[in-house]
């Protein structure tokens, strides 16, 4: 049986081990997003950011105008959120005992699959407002064909198990979205459903594209001599097969729901 991703604690909480090169190398989220979830909302607007980690989030809420409420397991992710000025909970979201209430979003980026989803949607109804939205996304990657072809190669050969679905190798099945909508469209709490993506790029170096690698999970279970050897040939590959820089594709898929 495949132990869900919100149960694998030691996975859900490895981000936690060096914050500052996750806040540093992680990709923010479009302004237009942050646009789309503030437009009509009375402000200043009060939100829950589930996962908050080192507050990418939050911050972005915040330079819009938003009261935000971190809600994040880690105590060292939350500890780097709250140097940065952002209020944090330290509970995971599922036990936590709300210190706000009628709130007017929940949102959660890059988070969601590391909360049980049916208590994390029982959580959310209960923390919003009528008319209050829950907003759940993440950023799916996408790469060029040549550096595509890396990554099939040196994964295929070294780790291929890892090809299934891994995010940050442009692998995504947009599996966490669809589960997400189907669990909402279920729910006697929340209507108005809704699917959209925003799209985005970032250009750079083969160095500082490994050193986000290094941030993502994938490689939490495996033995520190194979991570090593996926790493070196990566850095081979790339610099072969470029001029020593790429460009990362984004859509950062969004579902919404709004509380009945």
């Amino acid at each position: 049986m495949v132990t869900p991703l919100s149960d694998d604690r030691s996975r859900a909480e490895s981000f936690g081990s060096d914050p500052e090169r996750y806040d540093r190398w992680r990709p923010s989220y479009p302004p237009a997003l942050i646009e789309w979830l503030s437009d009509g909302v009375r402000k200043p607007g009060t939100a829950v950011d589930v996962g908050t980690g080192t507050g990418k989030v939050a911050a972005l809420l915040r330079g819009a105008g938003w009261n935000v409420i971190g809600v994040e397991p880690d105590e060292r992710m939350a500890e780097f959120a709250r140097r940065r000025g952002i209020r944090v909970d330290g509970a995971k979201f599922e036990e936590w005992t709300p210190s706000v209430r009628d709130v007017d979003l929940v949102c959660s980026g890059q988070a969601w699959h590391w909360v049980d989803r049916a208590a994390g949607q029982v959580k959310a109804a209960e923390v919003l407002r009528s008319g209050g939205r829950l907003a759940v996304f993440w950023n799916a990657y996408s790469y060029e064909p040549t550096v595509a072809a890396v990554i099939a190669d040196v994964y295929g050969r070294l780790a291929p198990r890892l090809l299934n679905d891994a995010v940050a190798l442009g692998r995504h099945t947009q599996a966490n979205a669809t589960g997400d909508l189907s669990a909402l469209e279920v729910s006697s709490q929340f209507h108005q459903i809704d699917a959209r993506s925003f799209e985005h790029s970032r250009h750079q170096t083969v160095g500082e594209w490994l050193d986000e690698l290094r941030t993502h999970s994938l490689h939490h279970h495996l033995q520190q001599p194979l991570t090593d050897a996926i790493f070196a040939a990566l850095e081979d590959a790339l610099y072969a097969a470029t001029s020593g820089t790429l460009t990362a594709h984004y859509k950062t898929v969004v579902t919404t729901a709004f509380r009945v």
